[in-house]
């Protein structure tokens, strides 16, 4: 099992997990490389519960095995 990732944020840098600091948590997502519509309709609906993490101070992250100009399309028709 893999106990660190290195993840890429929206600014184009990169960060890995294995850096947090003990009281900082991070939500990784896990999404398919192809997504099919269904799939932003659910992000799109779990989007609603991102200012309930933000308030608990947890970063989401979404992981795919995409590129960066896929995250970003991704991230704006899931209104993300």
């Amino acid at each position: 099992a893999r106990h660190s990732f290195l993840l890429l944020d929206d600014s184009g840098q990169l960060f890995g997990t294995r850096n947090l600091k003990e009281d900082e948590k991070i939500l990784l997502i896990f999404i398919p490389d192809y997504l099919q519509e269904h799939v932003y309709q659910e992000l799109r609906q779990f989007s609603a519960f991102l200012p309930t993490l933000k308030a608990k101070k947890i970063e989401v992250a979404l992981v795919s095995r995409g590129t960066v100009d896929g995250g970003t399309s991704l991230k704006q028709a899931s209104q993300y």
